[in-house]
C-alpha cells in the first residue's frame, strides 16, 4: 500500500517520501520538512493517534496538512483523530484514482490558509507600527471584536478581557463618555457613521487621545446590521499639535502669551461685543 500510494502521489506530480513506521516517520518529517503527510490509523509501534500528537508539538508540525488513511468508520475513533490534530480522512479501501486529486485539494487549501495567516500577521504588524485597531460590532448579537492593537490601545493586553462596548466606555475619559455613547446610539440605530475624537484614561493615568471612525452594513431591508471601523491612537500628533500651538501664542521664556495670542482675544472680544450689542474694553498696565 505504501508503494502504490507513492506512485500514485508522484503520477499527479509530487514527490513522496515514505516510512515503515510512526518513529522512522517522525524522523523523515524533520528531514525533509513535508507539505502534507498521509498517515495510517493503525502501525507498527505508536499508533496514528500518538504520532498525530507527536507531530503537532513540534513547530514544523504544528500547521502542516495530515491525512489519515483509515478502514475505522467509528464516530468516537474519528472524534479521536480529529482530537489528536488530523486535518481529514482517506476510507479504506482507497480509491487510487482520486487519492492524488485529494492531496492537492488539501495542500491548496493549506496553502491558502498559510497565506491567510501571513496576511493576518503583516496586518497585525502594520496596525502596531502605525497605532491603528481595528473593531467590528454586530447590532442583533451585541458582539464586538477587537483586533490586538485595539486591545492595546485600551491599555489591555489581547484577549484579557471581552471586547464590548462597555469595555470601551470604561476606558474613556469622564467628560467624553456621554458624547461617544451618544454617538454610538446614533450608529446603531441610524447607521451614521462615527468620525470623532475622544480621550482615553489608562489604568497608569495617563491620557491617550484616539481617533474613532466607522462604516455601516445594512441588511436587504436598508437597516443598520453591524458596523466596522478603525481606532487610531493620535496622542503624539496631538502632543506636537498642543506644542506647536504653545510656541506659536506663548513666550518662551515666560510662558505668558505673546503679541499674537494678545491679537487673538481682542479680535474674539471685539466680534462678541458686536454680536452682542455691548462694549468692550481694554486695559493696559505698565508692569515698570
Amino acid at each position: 500500500m505504501r508503494l502504490i500510494a507513492s506512485r500514485t502521489l508522484e503520477s499527479a506530480g509530487l514527490r513522496a517520501a515514505v516510512a515503515s513506521d510512526a518513529e522512522k516517520g517522525l524522523d523523515l518529517f524533520h528531514q525533509v520538512s513535508p507539505a502534507i503527510v498521509l498517515m495510517d490509523v493503525m502501525m507498527p509501534g505508536i499508533d496514528g493517534y500518538a504520532a498525530t500528537q507527536c507531530l503537532r508539538a513540534t513547530p514544523a508540525g504544528q500547521h502542516v496538512p495530515v491525512l489519515k488513511l483509515t478502514g475505522f468508520d467509528a464516530l468516537d475513533l474519528i472524534n479521536r483523530a480529529y482530537e489528536a490534530g488530523a486535518t481529514d480522512f482517506v476510507r479504506k479501501p482507497i480509491n487510487w484514482g482520486v487519492l492524488g486529486h485529494r492531496a492537492r485539494y488539501i495542500l491548496r487549501a493549506a496553502d491558502t490558509l498559510q497565506g491567510l495567516a501571513e496576511n493576518q500577521a503583516l496586518l497585525a504588524a502594520a496596525q502596531q507600527v502605525a497605532h491603528l485597531g481595528s473593531w467590528n460590532w454586530d447590532f442583533a448579537t451585541g458582539t464586538t471584536r477587537w483586533s490586538d492593537e485595539t486591545y492595546r490601545i485600551f491599555g489591555y493586553q489581547p484577549g484579557e478581557c471581552v471586547a464590548s462596548r462597555e469595555a470601551f466606555l470604561g476606558r474613556l475619559h469622564p467628560e467624553d463618555v456621554a458624547l461617544v455613547r451618544a454617538n454610538l446610539e446614533v450608529l446603531r440605530s441610524r447607521g451614521t457613521p462615527l468620525n470623532i475624537m475622544a480621550r482615553l484614561t489608562l489604568p497608569d493615568d495617563s491620557t491617550r487621545y484616539v481617533q474613532v471612525t466607522s462604516e455601516v452594513v445594512r441588511n436587504e431591508a436598508g437597516e443598520p446590521a453591524q458596523a466596522f471601523g478603525a481606532l487610531q491612537d493620535i496622542t503624539d500628533s496631538k502632543t506636537a499639535e498642543q506644542r506647536i500651538h504653545q510656541l506659536a501664542a506663548f513666550d518662551r521664556l515666560t510662558q505668558l502669551p505673546n503679541r499674537q495670542r494678545f491679537a487673538e482675544k481682542v479680535a474674539l472680544a471685539l466680534e462678541q461685543s458686536r454680536s452682542g450689542g455691548r462694549m468692550a474694553a481694554i486695559l493696559s498696565l505698565d508692569l515698570d
